[in-house]
């Protein structure tokens, strides 16, 4: 009788904990079964995305839209998979090719510049390598966290962000996924130390990154001078998630007070996407908003 009630209790405390847990198992069995089975051609890259969302932008991860801006430069074939499939390293993006898995962004370029051997992004220059690596770090694992606050914890967006990143996903699923990516993001954040600070310090060091970036690419058509490089196509991937937004942030406002950002990102988003993917005739974030 002890035991039964130790269950019981055990039971009352942590039912909450239970359920969602529960609801969990549920839903990810739903989701396996639910499942397409694809049919891979030969060289053809898959490319993991997440959900469609409810967005102005196709891919909604600056990492997932670094690795389309670079297939599409390079003029390899691919098809988009959206899922919440996360691959082997429980992250987006990742690939598929011919049987072969690879994931993170960088990981996959430069798999697919020796896969396919691909030509131009070549740097001979040893200190112009060396400032490409420290911009294409800098943005990557740096300035990007910006972008991540103003999704996923900016008091004043996130919830806005949050329902339309999870808007293709059906119910009760969604309210699962939101809620554990949700604490995974915001426990992600305050231990790279972003969200220790106010909105207001968040924005105003976006805000300093977006001024030091403008300065570095001035009027020259790419950060390192007429060709378009691999630290182009870091850069691009993360001022279209600002310039694309549902509720503009400071960040997006900041960013679009620089001509020279904007002019680069419709640029180089003109040159390698239709008009329905990256739409630049209508103004972000919309006036229905």
């Amino acid at each position: 009788m002890e035991h039964v009630n130790t269950v019981i209790s055990f039971v009352s405390n942590y039912r909450v904990a239970i359920l969602s847990a529960l609801t969990l198992v549920l839903a990810t069995r739903a989701l396996k079964r639910g499942k397409k089975q694809h049919t891979y051609e030969p060289g053809v890259v898959y490319l993991y995305d997440f959900p469609k969302g409810d967005f102005p932008l196709l891919h909604i991860s600056p990492f997932v839209l670094k690795v389309s801006l670079f297939l599409r430069h390079a003029n390899i074939p691919f098809k988009v998979i959206n899922n919440l499939d996360m691959g082997p390293r429980n992250k987006k993006p990742w690939i598929r090719l011919d049987g072969e898995v690879v994931s993170d962004s960088d990981i996959i370029i430069h798999y697919l510049i020796k896969k396919f051997n691909i030509k131009g992004f070549e740097i001979n220059d040893a200190d112009l390598a060396a400032d490409a690596h420290l911009l294409r770090r800098f943005i990557d694992d740096a300035a990007v966290w910006s972008l991540v606050y103003s999704r996923w914890v900016d008091p004043i967006n996130c919830s806005t962000n949050i329902d339309a990143i999870f808007s293709s996903v059906p119910f009760p699923i969604s309210v699962i996924v939101k809620r554990f990516a949700s604490n995974g993001t915001s426990k992600q954040l305050y231990g790279v130390g972003i969200s220790r600070y106010s909105r207001d310090e968040v924005y105003e060091r976006a805000a300093k990154d977006l001024d030091a970036l403008a300065r570095r690419l001035g009027d020259k058509p790419y950060l390192l001078g007429k060709e378009m490089s691999l630290v182009d196509i870091s850069l691009f991937s993360m001022l279209a998630q600002f310039t694309f937004e549902i509720v503009q942030s400071p960040a997006g406002a900041a960013l679009k007070s620089h001509r020279n950002l904007v002019d680069y990102v419709k640029r180089i988003g003109e040159a390698h996407f239709k008009s329905d993917e990256l739409d630049f005739s209508k103004s972000y974030p919309s006036s229905r908003q």
